[in-house]
């Protein structure tokens, strides 16, 4: 009961508390908001890990299931400036609320470079700064 209750707690805690900044935005038909938290920021060495969640605004599909919001966390390499997906979250509803209808975790993606003008350099600008402040 005890184990229940701790990680029941784990997961209030991380909607509770996370501090989710609009980063961007696609308002056009299917469009998206996209934020970064940046208090989940980690450092290792040349590396920074971030969490970020995009909110659609019509339904996205994970196999059968329909989610409206993602939450990811990525590794971004400041000196090479490039990324990877290290784990990805689906929720039914906006803003991470719902139920989570999938994930996938420890994902062992290769870095790709970040292209300019998307999202990910958005993210990766967010990240890195962070971490040279630091």
């Amino acid at each position: 009961m005890k184990r229940l209750t701790v990680l029941w707690l784990l997961m209030v805690s991380t909607n509770v508390f996370a501090e989710w900044t609009m980063v961007g935005e696609v308002t056009a038909k299917g469009g998206w908001v996209a934020y970064a938290d940046t208090q989940s920021i980690r450092k290792n060495g040349n590396k920074v890990t971030m969490w970020h969640l995009l909110d659609l605004q019509t339904f996205g599909m994970v196999g059968s299931n329909k989610y409206l919001s993602t939450v990811i966390r990525r590794e971004y390499d400041c000196e090479a400036e490039t990324s990877r997906l290290l784990d990805d979250y689906w929720y039914a509803g906006n803003m991470k609320t719902g139920e989570l209808i999938n994930s996938l975790t420890n994902i062992k993606e290769d870095h790709v470079s970040i292209i300019p003008g998307n999202l990910i350099e958005t993210l990766f600008n967010i990240a890195c700064s962070k971490k040279l402040k630091n």
